[in-house]
């Protein structure tokens, strides 16, 4: 479900989700991980154990139905990476739930992404662009951090 909040008020957004969203292993490299999005040309992350890995990145132009110019980049990939945020106060608002044996239960993240305007505007992203930016990055950390878990890309249509 995606919502839009505008003038304090939660509107609910009713529009398919395109299932363009893959993941797994580079064929004889049982350690890589491959994450990828073939939504507008192909866009994701292909990593090795060694720690070498490449994105894929769609260019501005061209025709996306046949010949897509894409660009491919060597980059890094550390296991160890972090994103430098700090816990913040409103997470002691969740300290009130109680601990529970869920060892033998089907378990389920729920996940709040949130693209505010000035990320929108800094990546220069509208409202289809933007979810579907979100969408590729929830699709690599699934494989990247949650490989046992499992996390699904799940929109309800109400």
């Amino acid at each position: 479900m995606f919502f839009q909040l505008d003038n304090n008020e939660k509107v609910a957004i009713n529009r398919r989700i395109e299932n363009c969203y893959y993941q797994g292993t580079v064929n004889g490299e049982e350690t890589s991980f491959v994450a990828l999005s073939t939504c507008n040309g192909l866009r994701g992350v292909i990593a090795f154990d060694n720690g070498s890995a490449y994105g894929i990145w769609p260019l501005d132009g061209g025709d996306r139905g046949r010949r897509h110019p894409h660009v491919l980049y060597r980059t890094k990939w550390s296991q160890s990476a972090s994103c430098g945020s700090q816990v913040g106060e409103g997470s002691k608002q969740f300290q009130k739930f109680s601990k529970r044996d869920v060892t033998k239960q089907t378990k389920f993240v729920e996940l709040a992404v949130i693209a505010d305007y000035s990320f929108m505007k800094k990546h220069d992203l509208n409202e289809e662009e933007g979810t579907a930016f979100m969408l590729e990055a929830i699709n690599i950390a699934d494989y990247v951090s949650f490989q046992q878990l499992r996390i699904y890309h799940v929109a309800n249509d109400q």
